[in-house]
C-alpha cells in the first residue's frame, strides 16, 4: 500500500498536515522529499531549459554534430566487437 502525505519537519520529526488513518505500531517505510526544491517539471520548465542551447558549441570536435555521433557510435561499436584480454 501506497500513501502520499504531507506535513513538516520539526524537531527532527515528521509532523503530518493532517491525520493518519493507521493502525499505531504500523511499520512504514518514509521517503522525503522537500517541497521548496525544483521538481522535474520546473527544471524542464522555460529559462532553464533554454540556458542548455549552444551549450557545445564552442567544441571544435563537435562542429559537425552527426559526424561526432557517428564516430562515438563507430566507437562504441568496435568496443563490443573487441575480445577482451
Amino acid at each position: 500500500m501506497v500513501t502520499i502525505i504531507h506535513g513538516r519537519i520539526q524537531g527532527g520529526v515528521v509532523i503530518p498536515d493532517a491525520p493518519l488513518d493507521m493502525p499505531d505500531g504500523l511499520e512504514v517505510e518514509v521517503q522525503i522529499t522537500a517541497r521548496d526544491v525544483p521538481g522535474p517539471s520546473e527544471l524542464n520548465s522555460g529559462s532553464n531549459i533554454e540556458s542548455l542551447f549552444g551549450i557545445w558549441r564552442d567544441r571544435g570536435d563537435m562542429a559537425d554534430s552527426t559526424a561526432w555521433v557517428r564516430k562515438q557510435r563507430d566507437e562504441w561499436q568496435n568496443r563490443l566487437l573487441q575480445s577482451p584480454d
